[in-house]
């Protein structure tokens, strides 16, 4: 059975704008400093957006809609990707 769902903890921001000043001094810092406070799943509040930082592989794979790639260049450009010999896409 699936755990219940919780939403992210958000990483604390200052005025209207949130975190985005710190955002756009050192995006790196501010996702590192979100991780260690919070962990593997953090929300940061950027003005009218909001950013959802997912650091653990096991929670990317569960998110990630299998076969974007493919989807995204159908819908672009018309074709699906070409795929080198090995399967990989180019």
């Amino acid at each position: 059975m699936n755990a219940p769902v919780r939403s992210a903890p958000i990483y604390p921001g200052s005025g209207p704008f949130g975190s985005l000043p710190r955002f756009r001094r050192d995006p790196l810092a501010l996702l590192m400093s979100g991780f260690g406070d919070f962990g593997d799943v953090v929300r940061f509040r950027l003005f009218t957006r909001n950013l959802v930082l997912v650091a653990h592989p096991t929670d990317q794979g569960a998110i990630v809609v299998p076969d974007y790639a493919e989807q995204l260049c159908r819908e672009r450009f018309g074709h699906a990707p070409r795929r080198a010999p090995s399967g990989r896409l180019h």
